[in-house]
């Protein structure tokens, strides 16, 4: 069973340790006294982007999405080829088109400079902080964090927007689209 201490027993230089302790955790934890030097963002942001690996945000999502319209329209605008394709398959020169299906997701490439990752929290912070300061707003966010994993746990619970800091960002979208012909011949279903 463990005794409660005496601090009455406790030496002073003891005391004194745990106190210069306890300090010094506060105080590396407390803000800078000088901000640091952001002028290395610049540098970081002018070094070419990375592509890969990409980390899947969250599950396809159901529902019209104009962006992932807009760029399933370009996709098949951009191909004349597979329309021909479609239309010698349907025998017919008239085609209707129609969208069955659209599902889109987030998809990223995280941020593995550490430095760089570390540097722009901060920037973020200075930035939210001078903003904050001069409106008198309440601060909206609960968390700035750079994301390195796969489908975050999103809570909501919380009160605040958490903000993900990420290399790049992307979406994802899979379109289902169905082509007749006017003579109402059924396309072939793979």
């Amino acid at each position: 069973m463990l005794k409660p201490i005496n601090l009455k027993a406790v030496p002073a230089y003891i005391a004194v340790v745990v106190f210069v302790t306890v300090l010094s955790f506060y105080l590396v934890r407390a803000e800078p006294v000088t901000p640091p030097n952001y002028s290395r963002l610049v540098e970081y942001i002018q070094l070419q982007d990375s592509e890969a690996p990409l980390y899947v945000f969250e599950d396809y999502g159901e529902g019209f999405d104009t962006a992932s319209h807009k760029a399933n329209l370009e996709y098949l605008n951009s191909h004349p080829d597979l329309i021909k394709k479609i239309r010698s398959d349907l025998e017919d020169t008239s085609l209707r088109w129609g969208l069955k299906r659209l599902r889109h997701r987030l998809v990223f490439v995280p941020e593995r400079r550490k430095e760089f990752a570390a540097l722009y929290e901060y920037y973020c912070e200075d930035v939210i902080r001078f903003i904050l300061n001069k409106t008198n707003f309440k601060n909206p966010f609960y968390d700035i964090l750079t994301l390195d994993q796969e489908k975050p746990e999103l809570a909501t619970n919380i009160d605040g927007i958490i903000v993900f800091l990420v290399h790049n960002l992307a979406k994802e979208f899979q379109a289902t689209n169905i082509f007749t012909s006017q003579k109402e011949k059924k396309p072939k279903s793979n």
